[in-house]
């Protein structure tokens, strides 16, 4: 990524593919299974606040990046979160 640090909440609509992009182990073979993750992953989506975290490579960023979240974090805690897009 080459432009600067960027983090943003996710829809509802947006979270579940974000999700479910990061399973570790999706297998399309196993139908139960398959009914059992992807009903989970719909709660999670819906349950919790997901954010999508944009930043340039280099560990030199690092700090920049980790101030981010922590500033998110804090918010988050003081409930000042960004408002949720829909």
């Amino acid at each position: 990524h080459e432009g600067g640090i960027a983090l943003s909440r996710l829809s509802a609509g947006e979270s579940f593919p974000a999700l479910l992009s990061q399973a570790y182990a999706f297998s399309l073979a196993d139908a139960a299974r398959k009914r059992t993750m992807m009903a989970n992953y719909l709660r999670l989506a819906r349950a919790v606040p997901v954010f999508r975290l944009d930043y340039p490579t280099g560990l030199n960023h690092l700090d920049e990046i980790c101030g981010h979240v922590e500033r998110l974090a804090d918010a988050e805690a003081d409930g000042n979160s960004p408002a949720r897009a829909e």
